[in-house]
Order: C-alpha cells, then structure tokens, then sequence
C-alpha cells in the first residue's frame, strides 16, 4: 500500500473528507507490475464538465439544446430564422482505466469532474464501445460502487447530490492532473493509456498491449456488447437520424409558423432549404439522412415524428431503391412543399381571404371539380390566357342566359370545356371524351328535307350540344345498347340514297338514336341528348352539363345509371 492510498483509507476510516493536493501528482500512474486479467481489473472512467446529480446522463436525457439560424429568401428578401437543434445523442462514453485525452472528436482538457465505477458493478447498462470509448444505451445511475472527483469547494453539494458516492475533493478547477493518479495510486487499478484516437491503449514499454487489449476485448465480447467504434454504429445511426429529423421538423415549422408559402413565389426558396435538409449527412461517420429515409424499417419512424411534429404527411413517399438519391430527394420535397402550400392557401381563405390573389381565388374555387386543391395548385392546370377568362366567367356566373352576348355565351362555353377537361383526365381512357358545342337549331322543315334523301335529322331547338367522344367509339356503344353498328353500316353503304331512300332513312335513325344510352351518332361523333333549354341561369346550366357528364361517364364505364327526363 502505498503513502497516498494510506492517507485516503485514514481520512476514510476517520469520516473525514479526502482532497488530493497539487503535491499528490508527484505520485504518478507507476503500476506496471499489475496485470488485466478479468473484468474486475477494470474501471469505467468519465470526464464531465456537467455537476453529476444522480446520474451520468446523455445529452438526450438532459434536454440539451442549441439555437442555429437559417437564412431565407422571403419575398424578395433574405431573412433570418432560428429554431431548435434538439442533440439526439444518448449514450453515456467512459474509457476504461485511464482519462479520455482530446482528439478528433472532442476537447477533454480542464474538465471538473470524474466519476469512477468499476466495470464488473455497472456491466448492465453497457452495449458496446472499445477499450477507450464504451458506452451505454441511455442514462447511467451513479451508486455506491462510484467515486466523483470535485473541487474541494464542491464536496457538500456532490454528497448531498449522490449521497451513496464516494466523493473525493482536490484542489484547482481542473481534474485532469488527477484523475490517472486516484485511478492507480488509491484505487489500485492499472493505468492504460489510450491512444491518439482514443479507442484503443497505447502499448506499454514492456510490450503488454496485445496481451491487456485481448483481455479487454474478450470480456466485451462475453458480455454481449459489440466491439464497435461510437461513430457509423446503430446508436450512432439512430442518434443522427432522430437529430436530423428534428432539423426537418423544425425547418417545417418554420415555414408553418411565418406563413412563407402563402406567397407562392416563394415556394422555391422553401424547397431549396428541405432538400439541403433531406441531404443532411454526418462527416465524422458517414451518415446519410437520405438513406434512413430509404429504408423501409426506419421511414415509417420518421413519418409518424414528422407526422406527430409538424402535421405534415409524408407516407405517401414510397421507398424505392431503384430510384436515384436526387430523384428520391426531390419526390420527397414536392410532397412536403405541397402540402405547406395547401396549408397556407387554406389559413390565407380562412383568416384574410381578401388577400387571396385572382389566381388562388380561381384555384380554390376550381379545386374540387379539377379533383383536389393540390392539382389546383401545383398541376398547371390553367394557362394565362384560361385564367383571363375564368376571371370574365365569373362575373357571368349568377346573369340570366338569354341575357347573354353572343361573345359573352362563347366565354360561358369556352369555361364549360374547361371543366369537362378536368373530368376528361379522371377517364380511364385517359384523353378527352366531353365537350361542350353551340348547334345549328334543325326545323322541321330542314327535318323533312333530310328524311327525302334517307339522312335522319330529326326536329331540334337545343342550342348547346354535349358531346361524347372516345376512342372505338362504335365498338364501344355497340356493346352498351346491344345494337351492331358496324353491321347497320355495311347495310347501309349498299344502298342507294334514290331508290332506298326510306330504308336508309330508317338505318341512319337506328345508328343515330339510342334512347336509352342518351346517345346520338352523327359523322364518327356522339351527340348526348340531353336537352339543357330549362337552365335559367348559367350557374344552373354549368351544374347540370357537369352532373350529365358524370352520369354519362359512369353509364360508360359499366354502372348502371337511371336518367331523368
């Protein structure tokens, strides 16, 4: 036993406090005759600036948070914003038998305090790590098996903080002198030192590293913890992934909160900053933001934290390995813009919708015959020269028809196609089968002139025709009124319009005629039957064109459908 261990035992046995003084690290770390040969010559050993209350918690575990700034543009102007860097990190690093000295990944000089426990008394919360760097998963319960080094000034306030620790004072603000001095001199265990990295020990002069280092390693192993380096490990991995998730969220919120995408010029700004987000990576260990979001095990974790955070939904983002990172990375950044976009365009209708610009006003009025609000706003459904006249239509909508202009019925009709197109896209044929047409009025007369060279046009005042038109368009009403057409047709071109006027007559009427389809065929094209003269106004017409469209679309697809008169 050496004099500084007989002095420690002495102030113990005594119930006095114990201060190692500036004189005491003359002592040094001189144990080389002591050998590592099971887990009890082993001690974990952490340096902290923190005060230890209780517990060696990780950064998680203490709520530990930075405020970072961003710059965005936002109408025309750079601005400054700051959110919350909430650390992730939640392991606890100890190195075993020596001090952690400064590398790469961080300054360990002049920290105040250090906490001792041996390895084989606090193995249960240990995961993996190596010699110089094992760490638990969460926080670590300071007991009575701990030994904290503290200023002197200190050592009421850390027993009364720990009160089942051994809390040994010294002198100076700094416990980097002592640390290896208690560690061999008054505990007794045998100094390792590690190397510059701070993973592994040095070798000692006497060429004992192989033999210490494989013991070492060998009781991690038969522990069950992984002989891992901290960083590109699954903790590692799941630390980066929750910290860079919250700089997504936070980055989100913003734009919520500032209501930067109720201008919609500023949509590019916004997406250029999500992507940068989305492509986060960690130099040190080679971590990609990019690639958690493409592994189906971890995306749904991130979804439901982005979900939960910001209201923004992202599920619909599918994994797929196939695609590029800059493919999947922009597909992600459109549905988060989007939805932003939406959220801002709803609270502008909501709270200020005198602000709503012409555009948005005809986007959200639109919205729902187009399919959603999202296709209103993001599918370039209307050119310049369409917004002009949806702008004249809407000062139209509420006039009496037979009020109208001829130029003004030409705005009423252009509108109506451009609404039938949107029910156009939702087809399954997928190209355009509705559309709206001002028809010459047939009298009677021009009726009985057409019937003498066996032409069917029979009496008709309509002056709007919808029309219906698709691909095998014979093919098609054939199968749905059970009537050959193309049969009726060759039929037809055998005879003569002279001699056989009134069969070709009658033929032409089965081919033009479907009463129960609200079918007429006239050259290649399909005229629907219904008659719209009873609309009074053009809201009214514009509601029934679009409702007969519809049940003609489902009639054509295979419903079953009743029309009315």
């Amino acid at each position: 036993m050496n004099e500084l261990q007989e002095r420690y035992n002495k102030a113990i046995q005594n119930g006095e406090d114990f201060i190692l003084t500036e004189e005491d690290i003359k002592y040094g770390t001189d144990n080389r005759g002591k050998e590592i040969r099971t887990i009890d010559d082993l001690v974990l050993v952490h340096k902290t600036s923190y005060f230890p209350n209780g517990a060696i918690k990780p950064p998680y575990a203490t709520g530990k948070q930075d405020s970072r700034d961003i710059t965005l543009e936002v109408d025309g102007e750079e601005k400054k914003f700051t959110y919350t860097d909430r650390n992730h990190r939640n392991t606890v690093h100890f190195c075993l038998n020596g001090s952690v000295e400064s590398h790469a990944y961080g300054n360990w000089d002049n920290k105040k305090y250090a906490i001792f426990m041996p390895l084989s008394s606090n193995k249960d919360k240990i995961v993996g790590g190596t010699e110089c760097d094992l760490f638990s998963e969460g926080s670590v319960d300071i007991n009575e098996t701990a030994y904290i080094l503290c200023p002197k000034e200190e050592i009421t306030k850390m027993k009364k903080a720990n009160p089942t620790a051994h809390v040994i004072g010294y002198e100076g603000n700094s416990v980097e002198p002592y640390t290896n001095v208690f560690l061999s001199q008054v505990l007794g265990y045998k100094y390792k030192k590690p190397h510059n990295s701070s993973r592994g020990w040095e070798s000692d002069n006497n060429g004992k590293l192989y033999k210490d280092s494989q013991t070492a390693y060998d009781i991690i192993l038969e522990n069950g913890w992984e002989y891992t380096d901290h960083n590109g490990s699954r903790w590692n991995q799941e630390e980066n992934m929750w910290n860079y998730t919250n700089i997504l969220c936070e980055i989100i919120n913003i734009v919520i909160n500032n209501n930067i995408l109720s201008n919609e010029d500023n949509i590019y700004s916004v997406k250029k900053l999500i992507i940068n987000a989305i492509n986060s990576r960690d130099i040190f260990s080679g971590y990609s933001f990019l690639g958690s979001l493409k592994n189906p095990e971890l995306f749904p974790k991130i979804s439901d934290e982005v979900l939960n955070t910001t209201g923004i939904n992202i599920s619909a983002y599918i994994s797929n390995e196939n695609l590029s990172s800059n493919d999947l990375a922009d597909k992600l950044t459109d549905i988060i813009t989007k939805q932003l976009r939406i959220m801002a365009i709803e609270k502008k209708q909501t709270e200020s919708p005198e602000s709503l610009t012409e555009k948005e006003i005809i986007q959200m009025h639109y919205s729902k015959e187009i399919g959603s609000l999202e296709e209103a706003l993001f599918g370039n459904i209307f050119t310049q020269e369409q917004l002009e006249i949806l702008k004249k239509y809407q000062t139209l909508v509420n006039r009496e028809l037979n009020t109208l202009s001829e130029e003004e019925l030409k705005v009423v009709v252009e509108v109506q196609n451009i609404k039938l197109s949107f029910l156009n896209k939702k087809t399954n044929e997928k190209q355009q089968i509705f559309s709206l047409m001002t028809h010459e009025i047939i009298t009677p007369e021009s009726s009985e002139e057409s019937k003498k060279v066996g032409d069917y046009l029979p009496p008709d005042n309509r002056q709007l025709i919808l029309t219906f038109n698709t691909k095998e368009l014979y093919k098609r009403i054939s199968e749905l009124s059970g009537i050959d057409i193309d049969a009726l047709y060759d039929r037809l071109n055998n005879l003569d319009f002279l001699q056989d006027a009134d069969e070709m007559y009658e033929i032409n009427r089965q081919i033009s005629d479907f009463p129960s389809l609200h079918t007429q065929l006239k050259r290649n094209t399909a005229f629907t039957d219904f008659d719209f003269s009873d609309c009074k106004t053009v809201k009214e017409l514009s509601d029934r064109i679009m409702q007969c469209a519809q049940l003609y679309e489902r009639l054509y697809n295979g419903e079953k459908i009743s029309f009315d008169k």
